[in-house]
């Protein structure tokens, strides 16, 4: 019989559940996608930019299309997208063009070198950002946390969904006490936009990125675990397309607010793809 840190019985399913998912992993990692190096370079022809995103070893229900993944961008423009386990694939053509696109991929400040350093240990399952710059460079490998490559997951997320992530002003947004989780505020006109936000200047920087004539914004706000993530995918083609949010609980025991803006086109649907919290038995993330 398995035994938590209070000594109270587990399930004995759950821990067969976890042993079956860990084998799956092993079995499946050396042809298919156990590190974002693999991740980065297992798109057919030869990219000329690919990012592999990997979050580390986690239960099934942690992963979505938009959590780990691999993105190829070719000289054509073109770019093709896959998540971990295969099920989501995306295709499309970069529409601002494939220097325009690198342009806004440096602005990241991602590194375009490998550091140089002294070996470091290697750790199995670590979660990694890996980059190629250019076709057959060496990879350049950081944390999928830090900032840099949290604004590059952005660009690629963007890229495929055809979904925008709005600059919020540096003031922040006031919004009426809203602590759970739930639908956002449809924002269509500037007048949904004068009702939502009550600061003048904040609506003035807001509506400078969007063009009602064409977009709608998304609203969320709630309020939870600062390592709280929003996720977003889209599925469907053309006026069926549909983009699907979903919050994935964080495990630190501060209390944050957490505000972000999104403008998608106005034909898009949007839905809330529900999660029921898991509890860590760690009590930590």
């Amino acid at each position: 019989m398995l035994y938590s840190r209070n000594r109270q019985p587990r399930s004995i399913s759950r821990g067969v559940e976890i042993l079956a998912l860990s084998i799956l992993w092993l079995c499946t990692g050396s042809n298919r996608v156990a590190t974002a190096e693999n991740l980065a370079s297992d798109i057919e022809g030869e990219p000329v930019f690919s990012v592999g995103r990997y979050l580390g070893f986690r239960q099934q229900g942690d992963l979505t299309p938009s959590s780990d993944y691999s993105f190829s961008l070719h000289a054509d423009g073109n770019w093709s997208y896959r998540d971990l386990t295969g099920a989501y694939q995306r295709r499309g053509k970069v529409s601002e063009g494939i220097d325009s696109w690198r342009k806004k991929a440096a602005a990241t400040g991602v590194p375009q070198q490998p550091k140089d350093e002294p070996l470091q240990p290697q750790i199995a399952d670590a979660p990694s950002l890996t980059v190629r710059w250019k076709a057959q460079a060496a990879p350049v490998k950081i944390s999928p946390y830090e900032r840099e490559a949290l604004a590059l997951h952005q660009l690629v997320q963007e890229t495929v969904s055809g979904v925008r992530a709005i600059k919020l002003p540096e003031t922040g947004l006031e919004i009426a006490n809203k602590v759970a989780f739930g639908p956002p505020i449809e924002i269509a006109s500037a007048k949904d936009l004068a009702n939502a936000v009550s600061q003048e200047k904040s609506r003035e920087q807001i509506a400078k990125q969007v063009d009602f004539d064409k977009e709608k914004l998304l609203l969320f706000a709630w309020s939870g675990s600062g390592r709280d993530r929003l996720e977003y995918w889209t599925t469907g083609e053309g006026d069926e397309q549909q983009v699907q949010f979903q919050r994935k609980p964080g495990f630190t025991r501060d209390f944050v607010r957490h505000v972000q803006l999104f403008a998608i086109p106005n034909k898009m649907t949007w839905k809330i793809s529900e999660e029921q919290p898991r509890k860590n038995p760690q009590g930590r993330e």
